[in-house]
C-alpha cells in the first residue's frame, strides 16, 4: 500500500514538474504561447499514461511471484491430501487388531464394518481412477447390505405355518447367513488383493480425487 502511494506521489511530481518547466520556459521567452499550451495539454496526459504503463510493468514480477506462491501452496495441499488418502486406504484394508483366529471365528467382512477416514474422498478416488476396484467394491457393499437386512428383517421364505403356529426355520436362516458371509469374505480378499497390487504396493501417493 505504501509502495503504491509513493508511486502515485512520484507520478504527480513528474507531471507537475513538467508543466512547471513548460510554464517557466514560456515566461522566459524560450517557447511561444501556442507551443506552451500544446505541451501542457499533450505532455501531461502522455506522461501520466507512460507512468501508468511503467508502474504496471514493475508490478508484473510481484504479481508473478504471488501467483507462483499461490500455485505452490495449492500443489502442496494436493500432495498432503493425496498422502492422507493413501494412508487411509492402507489403514482401511488392514484386518482387525485382534485376530479372529484366536477366537476360532470366521474372518469378518471388515471392509463393510469399518468406516474409513476420508470415506468420500476414497470413494471419489476409486470411482474415477480404479474402475475395476470400484465396481467390485459396490458389489461387496450391496451384498453386505443384504446380509445386514437379513439380520433385521427375516423374509417370509424362512417362516412356515406348522399346526397353526408360525414357525421360523432357524437352521435355514443361519445357513443362508453363513453362505452370504463366506461370499463376502471371498469378495473382500479379492478386493484387498486388488487394492494392494494397484495402490498400496506401488506407493501410489499420486492419487487423484
Amino acid at each position: 500500500m505504501r509502495l503504491r502511494s509513493l508511486e502515485a506521489f512520484l507520478i504527480v511530481l513528474v507531471v507537475v514538474a513538467s508543466v512547471e518547466w513548460t510554464y517557466l520556459a514560456y515566461l522566459r521567452g524560450m517557447i511561444d504561447p501556442q507551443l506552451a499550451v500544446t505541451l501542457i495539454v499533450v505532455e501531461a496526459p502522455t506522461e501520466l499514461a507512460l507512468a501508468w504503463l511503467i508502474s504496471k510493468v514493475l508490478e508484473k514480477p510481484d504479481e508473478l511471484a504471488r501467483k507462483f506462491a499461490v500455485e505452490k501452496q495449492k500443489l502442496e495441499e494436493i500432495d498432503r491430501d493425496r498422502q492422507a488418502i493413501y494412508e487411509a486406504i492402507k489403514e482401511w484394508i488392514q484386518p482387525p487388531q485382534i485376530p479372529w483366529q484366536i477366537r476360532s471365528q470366521q474372518e469378518p467382512p471388515y471392509l463393510g464394518e469399518k468406516f474409513p477416514k476420508y470415506a468420500q474422498k476414497i470413494d471419489g478416488c476409486l470411482s474415477r481412477n480404479y474402475p475395476t476396484i470400484w465396481v467390485d467394491l459396490q458389489k461387496f457393499r450391496n451384498r453386505y447390505a443384504e446380509l445386514m437386512a437379513l439380520e433385521i428383517t427375516i423374509p417370509d421364505e424362512f417362516w412356515e405355518e406348522i399346526n397353526g403356529v408360525r414357525t421360523l426355520h432357524m437352521t435355514l436362516l443361519e445357513a443362508r447367513k453363513e453362505s452370504m458371509r463366506r461370499q463376502l469374505v471371498a469378495m473382500q480378499r479379492q478386493l484387498i488383493q486388488q487394492i494392494n497390487l494397484e495402490i498400496v504396493e506401488k506407493h501410489d501417493t499420486e492419487l487423484k480425487y
